[in-house]
């Protein structure tokens, strides 16, 4: 036994000598007197401290546990900020529709998350902001870094596929930090500058090593950085990992928008319903890092975007959204906009639904009504396996953008399928493009290019179009590959190309029961390839060139049971220096392949049967005048009367590369077996 003086303890017996002795106080409190904080919490696992409960229950908060009530009218936009600003690192809302009137303010690290639609925060008390001065329901809060006092200046020039900087200091550049480089030139959207290098660019980067004088890249440079523009080299001031996850936001006033983030790392945007109206987009993304959208629905009405991703915004995921555009004045909606130098995200499996239909004219007002759209010197991005339907424009990529691509996904009842424009470099392949156009508008196409250098429709299956399959229209394009597409049932031209389209390539297209011709060219597609596409039941003719070119190879094609030619050269100009060649034209109701404007070319090879009008017309028989320098044989069909017998191949080769006139030519007979 023992008892207790003061500090000191007196034993009735004495313990054995050099025993241990342990002391433990403890009191006893009335109930309902001790605070969270003096109950110790272990999680029991090998390595887990010692916490309070009231730590540990502080790691995840409610906004109820802040006084908000969720019932519909109360305020409680203070309860709820009270909560993201309570050091918690989760906020569950609960069940209910909380009334917000002003912005809620969402820190760095803090996940926000409810139970599904029934966890509502209700924005509409929230007043209408200003194009200039946007609202939002949910915003970033404070950036998690600042700016450097002095930002390094970049010594040398910078090529593309630099991953060192030289720079004059690096006095507040530390390893592991996140940079921008830009290259601070000015952007001319009345000068696209589709084949060059885009014009304004910044690009993200992590400093993995540096020196007094360098800056090393976690990868190399895109573009050139120049000192004499002069590029500039900036910490990236940010945010850091907000999420939103499981709950419904609305606002209905003006530049209003559900979430808005400018900076921001890693955020994550997951099972949200936002409803926005008026001008109101409902998620905002600018100059952002590895953020992901997944599994949202927006429902918007009025001139709004859905998801709004811009501003060099980069690496970042938009996938498995449902988006339903409600616009009834057609006045510039866009349920996906990628903008302004954005790249290198991923667009996927998103789902949009117009229910407002593309019926034209637009008013005077309207602006074109995109479900996806690549725009502004974007590049780099994918979109794969979304499905659009009643949108003007179902997807497509605009205004400089290049490297961009489309494949897999699925575009139904469209004024346009897909649509490319002042782009380059762009691939569009293995999509599905049903029930698109309107039967008169002519710009309306599965799809419609439009000013596009070196870009690829491939292996894409066109269906049911209510005006052109593919047109090639307004603004000339060149080293275009339109190949192994499907093409059925267009109510006007399957392939259609009206501008200058020379060095590009025609290949493997199957064309079937178009309203006019199969392939028409009314334009210059000189030094093109036309080859091995197969045009059958073709209201007009086969393949038309209307307007002159030169150099082209039309080999290996089939065309049959077409109301018009075959192959046929048009009377808008004169083709010539062409080969045509191992066609197969049968049973077409006028010639096989028709020479009305196509003075020396080489046509041979070919199998013209069953044709009505004939096999072919218009064979040269005098000597060529022209002043080509082509150097290889060009020879026309003189047919014979009798289709049984042998043809005779008339033609002429060159003399030399010099001689002109008459006299530059050399004629040659052949004679050939049909």
């Amino acid at each position: 036994t023992y008892t207790v003086a003061g500090a000191t303890i007196n034993f009735s017996t004495a313990p054995p000598y050099l025993s241990g002795i342990e002391v433990v106080t403890f009191s006893i409190a009335a109930l309902g007197t001790v605070d969270a904080s003096n109950v110790s919490y272990n999680e029991g696992s090998l390595g887990a401290v010692n916490t309070s409960v009231q730590a540990k229950l502080q790691e995840s908060v409610s906004v109820k546990d802040f006084g908000a009530v969720g019932d519909g009218v109360a305020d409680d936009t203070a309860a709820i900020q009270a909560a993201l600003n309570s050091g918690a690192k989760k906020i569950f809302v609960p069940s209910g529709e909380y009334i917000v009137s002003a912005e809620l303010s969402v820190p760095n690290y803090v996940t926000v998350y409810g139970e599904g639609e029934s966890s509502y925060i209700n924005g509409n008390a929230i007043t209408a902001g200003t194009g200039a001065n946007q609202k939002s329901v949910f915003k970033a809060g404070t950036a998690i870094n600042s700016a450097y006092s002095s930002n390094p200046v970049l010594g040398t020039n910078v090529s593309p596929g630099t991953a060192e900087l030289t720079v004059d200091q690096t006095t507040d550049v530390t390893v592991g930090d996140i940079i921008s480089l830009a290259n601070n030139l000015v952007y001319d959207e009345a000068n696209p500058n589709i084949e060059g290098d885009p014009a304004e660019q910044v690009e993200f980067f992590t400093v993995i090593a540096k020196t007094s004088t360098t800056i090393t890249l976690d990868r190399p440079a895109t573009f050139a950085y120049l000192t004499s523009t002069p590029a500039t080299i900036e910490n990236y001031v940010r945010n850091e990992q907000i999420r939103l996850e499981d709950m419904k936001i609305t606002s209905n006033n003006d530049y209003v928008l559900g979430f808005e983030a400018s900076q921001m790392h890693k955020g994550r945007l997951k099972s949200l319903t936002i409803d926005t109206n008026n001008k109101s987009r409902a998620i905002e993304f600018r100059r952002s890092i590895d953020c992901e959208i997944n599994g949202c629905i927006t429902e918007n009405t009025g001139n709004s975007t859905a998801i709004w991703f811009a501003y060099f915004s980069t690496s970042s995921r938009i996938i498995n959204n449902t988006i339903n555009l409600h616009d009834l004045t057609m006045i510039g909606d866009t349920a996906i906009l990628v903008y302004f130098g954005a790249n290198r995200n991923l667009v996927a499996n998103n789902t949009i639904r117009s229910y407002r239909g593309y019926t034209p004219p637009l008013p005077a007002i309207a602006q074109p009504i995109w479900g996806i759209v690549v725009h502004t010197k974007s590049y780099g991005n994918t979109v794969i396996g979304n499905t659009v339907t009643g949108s003007y424009f179902g997807m497509g990529t605009i205004f400089g953008s290049f490297g961009n691509t489309f494949t897999g996904n699925a575009i139904t009842s469209c004024l346009v399928g897909m649509r490319t424009e002042d782009s380059r470099n762009i691939i569009m392949s293995g999509n599905s493009i049903v029930s698109c156009g309107n039967g008169s508008d002519n710009t309306s196409a599965g799809i419609l290019i439009h000013g596009c250098f070196d870009c690829s429709y491939t292996d894409n299956n066109i269906m049911d179009g209510l005006y052109y399959g593919i047109n090639v229209y307004e603004l000339a394009c060149n080293r275009l590959n339109i190949s192994g597409n499907s093409i059925t049932n267009s109510a006007q031209t399957a392939i259609r190309v009206i501008v200058d389209c020379q060095n590009s390539i025609f290949s493997n297209n199957n064309c079937y029961d178009p309203n006019d011709d199969g392939i028409y060219f009314g334009s210059d597609v000189s030094q093109s390839v036309v080859s091995n596409n197969q045009v059958i039941n073709a209201s007009n003719d086969g393949i038309q060139f209307y307007l002159g070119s030169t150099k082209i190879r039309c080999n290996g094609n089939t065309v049959q049971n077409c109301g018009g030619d075959g192959i046929t050269l048009g009377t808008g100009g004169v083709t010539s220096e062409s080969y045509f060649q191992q066609n197969v034209c049968v049973s077409n109701t006028g010639y096989g392949i028709n020479l009305l404007n196509g003075p020396v070319n080489c046509v041979v090879d070919n199998i013209l049967s069953g044709n009505t009008a004939g096999r072919t017309n218009n064979a040269y028989t005098s000597t060529p005048s022209g002043t080509t320098t082509a150097d290889t044989n060009f020879m026309v069909y003189n047919e014979p009367a009798d289709p049984t017998l042998a043809k005779t191949v008339l033609g002429w080769r060159r003399k030399d590369a010099t001689t002109t006139g008459t006299s530059g030519w050399v004629q040659v007979n052949v004679s050939e077996t049909v």
